[in-house]
């Protein structure tokens, strides 16, 4: 016979409710639990845990705003579209990507709907909106003669 199995009524959660973005350390102090064996077999009683995690900030409006444009007509006759989006941040630059994943081109954006004629050979292309430095969704793209 071996020794006595015992089933653990410890709680082990503890709930945080939730905490602003930053770096926090939590510090366990494991007991020994009751009797022998201990609740937990495999820590020695008594034993001390820290663990460190980090809480990031939720997704921001500038990164979704990357992601939020249509791109009209699609396919592109004679490559010319108009892309359209709810808001332009200074900066904003339409990034056009070949089938192969290589940058075909990059255009800088001046306002909320613009009309674009690009000379990229006929095909399928992936369409990136970067905004403070953020790239959305890519959206596909046909480029038509």
């Amino acid at each position: 016979m071996g020794m006595l199995s015992v089933i653990c009524n410890d709680i082990d959660t503890v709930p945080l409710g939730t905490l602003p973005a930053g770096t926090y350390t939590i510090t366990y102090l494991l007991d020994g639990g009751f009797g022998l064996p201990t609740c937990s077999p495999a820590f020695v009683p008594f034993d001390t845990l820290v663990t460190t995690f980090t809480v990031a900030l939720p997704t921001g409006m500038d990164e979704l705003q990357a992601g939020n444009f249509s791109l009209m007509p699609n396919p592109a006759s004679g490559g010319k579209f108009t892309i359209g989006r709810p808001k332009h941040t200074e900066g904003d630059v339409l990034l056009l990507y070949a089938a192969d994943g290589r940058l075909a081109q990059r255009i800088e954006l001046h306002s909320e709907k613009e009309t674009i004629s690009v000379s990229l050979a006929q095909g399928l292309y992936f369409a990136g909106l970067e905004s403070n430095g953020h790239i959305g969704a890519l959206k596909k793209i046909v480029i038509t003669q």
